[in-house]
């Protein structure tokens, strides 16, 4: 009897059968040594069934199709050719595990979303005995990701209050436009996420959209970066521009656009063509321009920062997302919103937040934004043990953002300390 047969038929079988997520059993050739029952109840097939069966004949995923080194669910170890699906790479995790994103078919056709974790294990001298391949449903996060997407009509917007409504609307009537646009809006308001949203809204959104910082990069290689190099008798290398042809170009921190970029971009935005850098001729290409800022465009004209030609050109389009200090009337339902989001992906249950976190929470400046908020409901999500989220599991700075800070207060520790410490210093 081979080890890994000695050890399928061990206790541990019991135990695996009594976990609430789906896990194969299998031999390093590729065999179904064992398929407990919440995998059963997954895929819809008996154990009994499965045994002795090819593992891909099982999960039937994606990397089954393609093919993998062998035949089995190999995800991302040594040799493997797994051919998986763009956003389906795997990445490793610990003792030499892999995981990633994916669809499997059950007995009965039906595509399920699970996360598939691929753990070998090995005897004293390194050689594969058998491996787990551990399956968690994604069905009910997939779910709630896709309300997320749907929450304010719009892609990933999330939002209910009048403003957000106001912006919204005006998608369906930009998007299929050519004309660019300029984003405005503080940190975390989710200029990133309009951009895309416009993208995918488009009939350019079966083509690239590429993103780009321009912060860090001085002119000279910023320029190269974007619309390319191309010097006679060296090898053409693309820049941004043409990367995003047919699709959508979004530059984001405007401000920071060296003046010989911003000619270029005035240019382009004129005539339709960019010139790489080193190259004699102009190409044309088509591309949707899509700019942000944290900062006023009209301001940064002022200031000489950005040229009057480049602001007039993409202010055709202009859009400014409110923080989220002027749209109140949102913090109660995106705190729900996002508890459900990570509820399901940390799998736990809340009942949602006491009235003395939902006040404090609702008292919150939120100099992050929608992107603090999330920080902060992700936060709770992992730390709280209860069904109930307290202040004792929001972050000190929630408390001390909605009163003053204490000087020299601990960076760590919870709101519930944070507020004692400032009942304590009022007293006094």
């Amino acid at each position: 009897m081979s080890p890994a047969s000695r050890f399928a038929s061990a206790d541990i079988l019991q135990v695996l059968d009594a976990l609430p997520v789906g896990v194969l059993m299998v031999s390093p050739e590729g065999v179904v040594l064992h398929l407990n029952q919440a995998l059963s109840a997954l895929t819809g097939f008996a154990p009994e069934a499965a045994q002795g069966l090819p593992c891909r004949h099982i999960l039937r995923g994606r990397p089954c199709v393609a093919g993998c080194s062998l035949g089995c669910c190999s995800f991302g170890g040594p040799g493997s050719s797994v051919n998986c699906a763009p956003g389906e790479e795997p990445h490793m995790t610990a003792a030499g595990a892999s995981c990633f994103e994916t669809d499997i078919l059950s007995l009965k056709s039906r595509k399920v979303p699970v996360r598939l974790t691929h753990f070998p294990v090995l005897d004293a001298h390194g050689k594969e005995l058998f491996r787990f391949d551990v399956v968690e449903d994604l069905t009910e996060v997939k779910i709630l990701e896709q309300r997320l997407h749907q929450a304010s009509g719009h892609g990933k917007l999330v939002g209910r209050s009048a403003a957000m409504e106001k912006i919204g609307a005006l998608i369906p009537s930009i998007a299929p436009s050519a004309a660019p646009v300029c984003i405005t809006g503080e940190t975390g308001t989710g200029k990133d996420i309009l951009a895309e949203t416009l993208h995918q809204a488009s009939q350019r959104s079966r083509e690239p959209f590429i993103r780009l910082n321009v912060s860090p990069l001085p002119e000279e290689l910023l320029a190269p970066e974007i619309f390319g190099y191309a010097p006679p008798g060296v090898p053409e290398r693309p820049g941004r521009f043409q990367q995003a042809s047919g699709g959508t170009l979004y530059l984001t921190e405007l401000a920071d656009l060296p003046k010989g970029i911003q000619t270029r971009l005035v240019q382009f935005l004129d005539t339709g063509a960019v010139l790489p850098v080193g190259a004699r001729h102009e190409s044309r290409i088509n591309v949707r321009l899509i700019t942000a800022t944290n900062r006023d465009p009209a301001e940064l004209v002022r200031q000489g920062i950005l040229s009057r030609e480049l602001f007039h050109r993409l202010n055709v389009v202009h859009i400014a997302l409110p923080p989220l200090r002027e749209r109140r009337e949102d913090i109660d339902f995106l705190l729900t919103h996002f508890l459900n989001i990570y509820a399901a992906r940390f799998k736990k249950r809340f009942t949602g937040f006491s009235a003395e976190a939902r006040a404090l929470l609702a008292a919150y400046d939120y100099p992050g934004n929608v992107r603090e908020l999330k920080n902060i409901v992700e936060y709770a999500a992992m730390v709280c043990p209860d069904a109930e989220i307290g202040i004792q599991s929001l972050p000190v700075l929630v408390a001390q953002g909605s009163a003053a800070p204490e000087t020299g207060a601990e960076p760590g520790g919870s709101a519930q300390a944070a507020g004692a410490r400032g009942k304590r210093r009022a007293r006094a």
